[in-house]
């Protein structure tokens, strides 16, 4: 009967080993940017006494980046269908349709209460791997989505910088978010206020007119 359940047990254990791996490389990749930490440093940080643990379960920092993707977009992906449900595609303006892509990335916390998916984020985009995000593209249909309904509310001259006022945008709110990390003090409401004030400025950002 041992022998039965032993490889159940192996998975399980194997399972558990790479969620956390993907969790402490999530947390220090937002600490302190990903081109900055190694895979053993991750291994490390898991009380791994085989450093080479990372490795061995992933391969390379590409697919662990890929992992972390795909262990935390399918939450983002079920909140924003929830959130879409909510808006008029007709009538949502440039805040409503900002407020449903991020008030997910928003909510997220990790273990010490910090948002630790934005900070990865953005620490991606400064990154020689910001190019992976493309490759998570078909599990994100309802963020896809919600982009063309941003897209198609961007005044027509100014849709050819569309792609690069986004990135504006995704480093201004990721960097308000940073700001929130830093404050200890800083109240629930106050949070929110200072978000909502970031989706503002994302918003008029985007509707600021073209050549």
């Amino acid at each position: 009967m041992d022998s039965k359940h032993k490889p159940a047990r192996q998975d399980s254990r194997s399972e558990a080993t790479r969620q956390a791996i993907v969790e402490a490389a999530e947390s220090l990749f937002a600490q302190e940017g990903i081109d900055a930490v190694s895979l053993r440093r991750i291994g490390a940080q898991i009380g791994a006494g085989n450093t080479a643990v990372v490795a061995y379960h992933f391969g390379d920092k590409a697919s662990l980046i890929t992992a972390i993707l795909h262990h935390r977009l399918p939450e983002f992906e079920a909140r924003r269908a929830q959130l879409l449900a909510g808006l008029d595609a007709d009538t949502a303006d440039l805040l409503a349709v900002l407020r449903a892509l991020w008030l997910p990335v928003f909510e997220q916390r990790d273990a010490r209460g910090k948002h630790s998916y934005a900070a990865f984020l953005a620490s991606l985009g400064r990154s020689q791997w910001g190019w992976l995000w493309s490759g998570a593209e078909p599990i994100v249909p309802v963020t896809l989505q919600l982009g063309r309904m941003l897209e198609a509310r961007v005044p027509e001259a100014a849709r050819p910088l569309f792609s690069e006022r986004t990135m504006a945008c995704t480093a201004l709110i990721t960097t308000m978010l940073d700001t929130l990390d830093r404050d200890e003090g800083v109240s629930a409401r106050r949070e929110q206020a200072l978000f909502e004030d970031a989706l503002r400025m994302a918003a008029a950002a985007l509707a600021a007119p073209g050549e």
